[in-house]
């Protein structure tokens, strides 16, 4: 969550309490705002991204979900746990240019699994809502409140490797801030990322979507 023109800000702030505010990297600052649906969204360009302090994703479970209003007119990472460990939502990237999906790593194995949105135009400059969501191996993406790509693999998500986030680059890190990769950066707005490790129903999904567009 960006606060609304926050002076001298040097970070997104972590909503929730738990003390996980993104700090602004690239020459990222409090004048690079994107307005969204929901109010002033953060506009990244170039190599600019977002490094929230936490959490460290290591472990396996049994639910996970993330989500997050972005805009853009091209390609790029929006959000990354590492694929290969945890997860990493993006548009294009291994899959077609414009197409919209989510990676992610099951069952502790070396073996990830690809959701993919051939059907919203990603890239058109509107602002979307995305859902990547993991209940039990069952797995989900929504786009603007309807599922889009839907697998089931595995029970559980993730690996045992410690693996801390970025928004607007790939992620090799074991530490807040860590090593990036792949470096495909964002270009466009992201608004109101929110992770949460249990899944919430489908009911809430589509409730959450219809809430925060109107």
């Amino acid at each position: 969550h960006r606060d609304e023109n926050p002076a001298g800000a040097s970070a997104a702030k972590d909503s929730t309490g738990n003390g996980y505010d993104a700090s602004f990297n690239g020459g990222l600052d409090e004048t690079d705002e994107a307005e969204s649906p929901l109010g002033g969204g953060v506009l990244l360009e170039d190599d600019q991204y977002l490094a929230p302090a936490g959490p460290d994703l290591k472990g396996l479970r049994d639910g996970l979900q993330f989500e997050a209003w972005f805009r853009t007119g091209s390609d790029g990472i929006i959000a990354s746990w590492d694929r290969n460990e945890q997860f990493r939502m993006e548009v294009g990237g291994d899959r077609n240019q414009g197409d919209l999906g989510t990676s992610y790593q099951y069952d502790n194995s070396s073996t990830d699994d690809d959701l993919n949105d051939t059907s919203t135009n990603a890239t058109d400059n509107n602002w979307h809502h995305s859902v990547f969501r993991y209940d039990q191996g069952d797995a989900k993406q929504v786009t603007d409140g309807a599922v889009q790509s839907d697998r089931s693999q595995g029970s559980e998500i993730g690996t045992n490797t410690s693996r801390y986030g970025f928004f607007g680059s790939g992620s090799e890190a074991t530490s807040a801030n860590g090593s990036k990769g792949p470096t495909n950066w964002w270009n466009g707005g992201l608004d109101e990322a929110r992770l949460a490790t249990q899944a919430l129903s489908m009911a809430q999904v589509k409730a959450s979507y219809e809430n925060q567009a109107n």
